[in-house]
């Protein structure tokens, strides 16, 4: 029979789907979809006959094992005491079409509840009318089409790769539907980090996301981020999302074993979990598995669980799910994906010593190690990757006074603790017969820089000489070559060397005389010539920034400020420079001071001026001769003296 909102439910998710398939899913999709809707009977029944009609599916189906929790409950609870009918409506659930004391549930004997018999299923109009319809169903047969229409848009047969699993080969493709691969690409990280905590595997935690959201699309997992499909039970304390589901009732039964009323499906508004991203619900779905006391045992052959297959049946027999194909469902979109890679990812268990803290530890795929904003220094290290005897992990660590302190073996320290002394930069690498199938890319924070681009497999980075503390470094585990780092990111590594202040001058009868610098005289003293233009660059730049400047020319008075190399003045036009500013900006500007001064016609030379100052003269009609422009540290004493900076 026609259930207008499961239709609509079905054609939004296609609609979201249609903007990442390439035309011909368009139209393959369309086709099945027009089919499907002609196919069906537009006709409004009786609620009453209505569910005569899936009474008389439920019996007649085999596909179906109502001996275990209905299918779209998630959690097949432990037995709780029984609510009033007042009590459920007040609580999170509104139930539509109520059935009291549900003897559904799944635990030891308890006594048998007070039978009351259902009547009419109705759904009241003015209460749906902005609710979405959940179908679980549904969302599994469109997470199943979508991965047999990628495969297919990638040109590959759905297959089995079970037996050559540990041959590490996997294949790599960048066609079908982009949708899919941008969904493994966004939570597989998030399963990998939850699997070290959790215990279930990050294959089954990817697999489960992809079936039970329809690989992202679901309204639920759209407006409310539950990629699982779990409901709010008992135990929920945070936010809802109410859709109308589906839920089944059991046949009941008198104690002499006389069927009083057989079981059906109905409708109710069901409240589901809410949450504010993926990780969240990543990290609900690992713990849900050992969120009591019952679950720990009813889902023990889950948690821990190293082969994703027995994993996968696991998860069907302890009542997860009651389709039977279930496991199966699971298992190929591990396979045909190749999720178990992630099965395989070694963890980092890391102890990190910070400034005034001492020893803190993390362990994970994907950790931080430190602190940022606290302006403490990170100290020193102990690395050790433990799930995996192939795989090592060394670091090497260029501290304040020492250097490079070599390479530290898995699980030792650098013994730079207790010391006061600056680790500046880090060196991280894997080593060990499985080395090869794995990066780890890691990135530091240091003090002045913030972070520094990402790097791997024992590349330096952080800012070596700068006198610059590391605070954190950020680590990852990942495959080898399944993330590419960015051409556009931040510095990687740098060593300090000073910077020059490299200039020339545009002399009169001369032309442009050689580049000089860091104090060295451009122009001439002594034979009446003027300067015209000038040219002003830095070299060896160990800080990011510019350096800016303008004259002042005769005629037309400040032209407008340059930077870097670019000419201010003028040539060809007979005219003489008679002042110049001249400053630094970004980094350089935070660590350098530039000092300038000029040779002016009857007056000799200025003092030193700075950061911007004028030097030279004004309204006076004197050229300016020659310059000499140096960098000094922050804090050190200038060249010479400060006074007399400009004539006027």
């Amino acid at each position: 029979m026609f259930n207008f909102r499961k239709v609509v439910n079905y054609f939004s998710i296609f609609v979201l789907m249609l903007s990442s398939l390439p035309v011909t899913t368009h139209d393959v999709l369309a086709t099945e979809i027009h089919e499907e809707l002609k196919s069906e009977e537009f006709t409004v029944e009786s609620s009453t006959s209505e569910v005569e009609s899936e009474n008389t599916e439920i019996e007649n189906s085999n596909e179906v094992d109502y001996s275990e929790a209905e299918e779209d409950d998630k959690e097949i609870e432990e037995p709780k005491e029984e609510t009033s009918q007042e009590e459920s409506i007040d609580s999170t659930v509104e139930i539509l079409e109520i059935i009291p004391n549900d003897p559904t549930s799944v635990g030891p004997a308890a006594e048998e509840p007070e039978i009351e018999l259902a009547s009419e299923i109705h759904i009241p109009t003015d209460q749906i009318s902005d609710i979405e319809y959940y179908d679980r169903e549904d969302v599994h047969q469109l997470a199943m089409e979508m991965m047999e229409q990628d495969l297919e848009e990638k040109g590959l047969e759905p297959t089995n790769v079970s037996s050559s699993i540990n041959n590490y080969s996997f294949r790599r493709v960048s066609s079908g539907i982009k949708h899919v691969d941008e969904f493994i690409a966004k939570i597989a990280p998030f399963a990998m980090e939850d699997s070290v905590t959790s215990g279930v595997l990050p294959s089954i935690t990817i697999a489960q996301g992809a079936l039970e959201s329809a690989w992202g699309l679901s309204g639920l997992t759209i407006n409310a981020n539950n990629l699982f499909g779990i409901k709010a039970s008992s135990d929920w304390k945070g936010p809802v999302y109410n859709v109308i589901t589906k839920e089944y009732s059991k046949p009941v039964y008198d104690s002499n074993g006389k069927l009083i009323q057989a079981d059906f499906w109905y409708e109710v508004i069901a409240p589901f979990r809410k949450y504010n991203n993926w990780l969240e619900s990543i990290r609900d779905h690992g713990e849900f598995f050992t969120g009591t006391e019952w679950r720990k045992n009813n889902y023990k052959n889950v948690v821990g669980e190293k082969d994703y297959r027995k994993a996968a049946q696991a998860l069907k027999d302890a009542g997860y799910a009651t389709d039977p194909d279930y496991p199966q469902k699971l298992i190929s979109i591990i396979e045909n994906y190749e999720l178990y890679k992630y099965d395989q990812v070694p963890f980092l268990s890391a102890d990190y010593h910070v400034q005034n803290k001492g020893w803190l530890a993390t362990t994970g795929v994907h950790a931080i190690l430190g602190t940022t904003g606290k302006s403490l220094r990170l100290e020193d290290l102990r690395l050790r990757l433990p799930n995996d005897a192939d795989v090592g992990i060394q670091f090497d660590s260029w501290v304040q006074n020492r250097g490079w302190s070599g390479w530290i073996e898995e699980g030792k320290e650098s013994g730079n603790t207790g010391k006061s002394l600056r680790m500046e930069a880090i060196k991280i690498r894997l080593t060990g017969a499985r080395a090869s199938y794995f990066d780890v890319m890691y990135r530091v924070h240091t003090e002045g820089f913030g972070w520094s681009g990402w790097t791997k497999n024992g590349q330096p980075a952080g800012f070596q000489g700068y006198g610059k503390r590391i605070e954190a470094v950020e680590v990852k585990m990942v495959w080898a070559g399944d993330e590419e780092i960015a051409s556009n990111q931040p510095i990687v590594y740098q060593v300090f060397s000073e910077p020059s202040v490299v200039y020339s001058s545009h002399v009169q009868g001369i032309g442009w005389m050689s580049p000089v610098k860091d104090g060295a005289q451009s122009g001439t003293v002594g034979y009446s010539k003027r300067v015209e233009a000038v040219k002003l660059a830095l070299a060896n730049q160990p800080y990011y920034g510019d350096i800016v400047y303008q004259t002042h020319i005769q005629g037309i008075g400040w032209m407008n400020t340059v930077k870097n190399n670019t000419i201010s003045g003028t040539t060809g036009r007979l005219l003489r420079a008679e002042a110049i500013k001249i400053s630094l900006t970004g980094q350089m500007a935070s660590n350098y001071d530039i000092y300038y001064r000029s040779h002016i016609q009857k007056h000799g030379w200025t003092g030193w001026a700075k950061n911007g100052e004028p030097s030279g003269s004004t309204g006076q009609s004197l050229r300016l001769e020659a310059l000499e422009i140096r960098l000094v540290k922050k804090g050190q004493q200038a060249p010479g003296i400060i006074t007399n900076t400009l004539f006027r």
